[in-house]
């Protein structure tokens, strides 16, 4: 039923997740349904919501128009539940548009809210996410509205403003997001850092920059006679700003510098320039 789909509007998959032991965690959007299907034999190990549940709902447990649905360490899901659905705004929504935690017993067979996090007005009848943060706080992604917000880990309930909230920020213009996601980004630029050198007042300037790159830390800046001799005249400058200028007493006409992360080692070398007099 779920690899087949010569109807697929129907289903409206959304996400895939892959967990543990060869497990896929289906979202079926327009079936209201998530499912944990065996990715060795395709047979479908439960369904959780739509028609013929395997689970029943404990209070505020249920969702509608569901995505991002994810494996949750122990027997949980997270999923964005949308709540509602824009084009049919003349019926009533559903419930509000919401993160959601389940906790699944499997002996029961009933599905309850291990957390849930609102932030009111804010509704979203497409896209969205849940995602865990590594300091067990939870970063919402609003979909088709164009937010996206934090909250410390345990959440809120009802619809109701959440103390918990710790931030949330909006998109600029008419900017929405499929998915937003809070991760560590490291900017490693495919291009050499920019080396720039100027006389100025008797002394000349080294001008060094590597546009996008988050691990540069300091500068290395290398003099000489002539491009083949070059030698250190600032071993190690603290990074400053977009760019980092250096004064030095060194001639050269010929320069150099070297972009250098956390532990002075170098990541990459400009190539070299000449000195630049001012008239």
């Amino acid at each position: 039923m779920l690899l087949h789909l010569r109807h697929p509007l129907a289903f409206h998959i959304n996400s895939v997740d892959e967990g543990p032991d060869g497990r896929l965690l289906i979202s079926a959007r327009n079936m209201w349904a998530i499912f944990d299907v065996s990715k060795k034999s395709g047979r479908i190990r439960y369904q959780i919501g739509g028609k013929k549940s395997d689970f029943t709902f404990g209070p505020n447990a249920d969702f509608y128009w569901p995505h991002d649905a994810r494996f949750r360490p122990g027997n949980r899901i997270s999923m964005f539940d949308d709540g509602w659905l824009l084009r049919l705004a003349r019926r009533r929504p559903e419930q509000r548009s919401h993160g959601l935690i389940l906790d699944l017993d499997f002996r029961s067979r009933k599905a309850t809210v291990h957390r849930s996090y609102y932030q009111p007005p804010l509704e979203s009848s497409t896209q969205g996410n849940t995602q865990a943060l590594s300091n067990g706080n939870e970063f919402i992604g609003w979909g088709q509205s164009p937010y996206y917000s934090e909250y410390a880990g345990a959440g809120n309930t009802g619809g109701s403003a959440s103390r918990n909230l710790l931030y949330d920020a909006r998109l600029p213009g008419a900017d929405i997001s499929y998915r937003a996601f809070r991760n560590e980004w490291i900017g490693m630029p495919y291009y050499p850092p920019s080396a720039a050198a100027r006389s100025a007042g008797g002394r000349n300037v080294v001008y060094a920059s590597r546009n996008g790159s988050t691990q540069t830390r300091a500068w290395r800046v290398l003099a000489g006679r002539t491009p083949g001799s070059l030698s250190v005249v600032a071993r190690h400058v603290p990074r400053s700003g977009f760019e980092t200028a250096v004064t030095t007493n060194d001639r050269g006409p010929y320069f150099q510098v070297k972009a250098l992360d956390s532990r002075g080692k170098v990541l990459r070398s400009s190539p070299v320039v000449t000195l630049s007099r001012r008239r």
